[in-house]
């Protein structure tokens, strides 16, 4: 998770402040180092900035294929197995 200091951190797309009370978007943290896109990845944006990035769908399917490859990682599963999944209640046996 990207930290962001409301009127320090910047948007990664146009450079100026993030500021308190805009729309601010961001991406977390990518696994693939060699992605073409890594460096936008834990950053901050403005929304209007993040919409009209041509980059935005490419970044979107980035997320959502980290998301599925740890998701069937082997450290996950043994997670699931452990503890359950997250925001289920434990079933009682």
């Amino acid at each position: 998770m990207a930290l962001l200091f409301l009127g320090r951190s910047t948007c990664r797309l146009c450079g100026e402040p993030l500021r308190a009370g805009e729309d601010l978007a961001g991406l977390p943290a990518l696994a693939d180092t060699s992605h073409p896109l890594y460096d936008y990845f834990d950053q901050g944006f403005h929304q209007n900035c993040f919409a009209r990035w041509e980059h935005q769908e490419a970044a979107l399917a980035a997320v959502r294929t980290d998301q599925q490859r740890f998701a069937e990682s082997a450290a996950y599963q043994q997670l699931l197995q452990q503890y359950g999944k997250p925001g289920v209640p434990p079933t009682s046996s």
